[in-house]
């Protein structure tokens, strides 16, 4: 995705360069862009920004408007071909084109009007969209803490850590960006790629959960602005005297070199801790290389070894991770929450708990305790959680536990009081 969405980029670059004569590089931008959404769907930020650039950039440039929107519109039509046997595979498989963004709206356009269509997996009343407010619930982090998320991404990003991004960046992509701007050289380019990951890292911000491997695509282009931001340093001190501009050369080179000795530093550490070399040399298994290195995996193997194939499982706090599932299983953008949130408030009573268990369409959940716990404990008083742990006793059996992830079947869902 991200070798393709920075072609695509650039292909319009050289196209506008050019003074938009001819049209193959236009073309081979459109190709690009639909292959990038074909390879991962958050690349359509990156297609909802060049087809609006497109448009702009041209009528500005050559002050024609109807031009400009047949150009956006020929963009958007190959890149839409180019993706579309992905769109239709999905609609096939899911009824959602663009499966599994915007899934609960596809299902209730598609259920709309059905008796007995489950309301819990429709609609998830009660989780809110507010990135804020999930933060604090979920993280306990303040107002500044969250609103410095795009900073904080390239400084305190982890490995598999929820909180910190799920992923790691170098500091130098944003350090040296500033220093691409201290001259008008290449002026144009530089403020087009500041804009684009401006704003795919907004849009990214505010309409998914926030990894570092959602916003990909921008590191190219921060990648391209640091290099000339360090050229731009070098090409300074050169103006100065002979002590200032070595002693500031030396200065540069060792400040590159140190950022740059951290994704050495951070490779050594991660196929250490992934362990792959025992993999590949047949040392151990693939289930056991799977049990080291994703703490839900045995509970998934449990799953496909030893239940039939019409149970039918809810995910929570997966993070949505269920592709070693061999069962038909689904989960929520809330991760859960919602669903426990309903479920405390009907273990005030024991029929309104039954009827919501009922209504969640499943026979089995797979949660991670401990972020069950811990939500629990950080947003309900003690007697109440002891009052919904009480009556989850009745209705959950509990199958399977490993690794802190455990499998629990609802037991008595259906029965009658």
């Amino acid at each position: 995705m991200v070798f393709f969405a920075t072609a695509s980029v650039l292909a319009f670059v050289r196209w506008r360069d050019d003074d938009y004569i001819g049209a193959k590089w236009l073309i081979l931008s459109a190709v690009c862009m639909g292959l990038a959404a074909g390879s991962k769907y958050n690349d359509l930020i990156a297609w909802l920004f060049l087809n609006l650039m497109i448009v702009f950039y041209y009528s500005r440039d050559t002050k024609k408007e109807l031009p400009a929107l047949r150009y956006g519109v020929a963009f958007f039509a190959i890149a839409l071909l180019v993706v579309s046997p992905w769109f239709i595979k999905n609609y096939i498989q899911t009824g959602n084109p663009i499966y599994p963004l915007f899934d609960r709206l596809f299902r209730f356009l598609h259920h709309a009007g059905e008796k007995g269509v489950s309301i819990a997996q429709i609609a998830e009343s009660g989780w809110t969209s507010n990135i804020f407010q999930r933060r604090e619930i979920v993280f306990g982090e303040s107002f500044l803490e969250t609103l410095f998320i795009p900073i904080r991404m390239f400084f305190q990003g982890k490995d598999g850590s929820t909180q910190y991004f799920d992923g790691v960046l170098n500091p130098i992509l944003i350090t040296m960006l500033p220093f691409a701007f201290l001259n008008r050289e290449l002026s144009r380019d530089k403020v087009f790629f500041l804009l684009f990951s401006v704003f795919f890292l907004f849009m990214a911000y505010f309409l998914t959960v926030i990894r570092i491997r959602y916003i990909l695509p921008v590191v190219p282009f921060l990648a391209i602005l640091s290099v000339i931001g360090i050229k731009n340093i070098a090409e300074w001190t050169g103006k100065k005297s002979d002590l200032v501009r070595r002693a500031s050369l030396i200065g540069i080179f060792a400040v590159t070199i140190i950022f740059i000795a951290f994704n050495f530093l951070y490779l050594k550490n991660y196929f250490n801790e992934i362990g792959h070399v025992r993999y590949i040399l047949n040392q151990e298994t693939r289930d056991e290389f799977l049990s080291r290195n994703v703490g839900s995996y045995p509970a998934m193997k449990y799953i496909n070894e030893n239940l039939p194939g019409n149970v039918k499982i809810f995910l929570m706090f997966l993070g949505r991770r269920g592709y070693y599932i061999d069962r038909p299983y689904y989960h929520q953008r809330s991760f859960g929450m919602n669903t426990i949130n309903n479920m405390v408030k009907a273990s005030a009573d024991k029929q309104h708990f039954r009827a919501y268990l009922q209504s969640l369409d499943c026979t089995l959940i797979l949660m991670r305790t401990e972020l069950v716990n811990k939500y629990l404990h950080d947003n309900f008083p003690e007697k109440t959680i002891f009052r919904f742990l009480d009556i989850m006793k009745e209705y959950w059996k509990p199958v399977y536990e490993s690794n802190r992830y455990a499998l629990m079947e609802i037991t008595q869902a259906s029965s009658h009081p």
